[in-house]
């Protein structure tokens, strides 16, 4: 049983690394609500800074699969179109709504 054990937790330990990576939205108008028609596929969470702007979504994947994201803000509601695949995460919008990822690689900063 032992044996089992070990021998799992060296299979499953590596899998840790393939985790999809978080994205935050910005928007330039404060968001009412954000809502995911897809649950299993991505969660969105609002975020609410310091000083009380409400523009901040950040969003996380869990699997691979297509979803949207809709964004109700006062005048308008936004819909993001999301893709998840394991190399990337595709956010198609035509609305004035910036993502990035949450963490950025080190190598991909510029600098020293």
């Amino acid at each position: 049983m032992k044996k089992l054990l070990v021998i799992l937790s060296i299979l499953l330990i590596p899998l840790q690394a393939f985790a999809f990576e978080d994205y935050i939205l910005t928007s330039d108008k404060p968001v009412i609500s954000v809502s995911s028609s897809d649950e299993s596929v991505i969660s969105v969470l609002p975020f609410f800074t310091i000083d009380n702007n409400k523009d901040t979504i950040i969003v996380k994947a869990k699997k691979e699969g297509d979803a949207t994201i809709t964004i109700k803000r006062y005048d308008t509601n936004v819909v993001v179109k999301v893709r998840v695949t394991p190399e990337e995460i595709i956010f198609t919008s035509d609305d004035d709504i910036a993502f990035f990822p949450l963490d950025t690689p080190e190598n991909s900063k510029g600098g020293n």
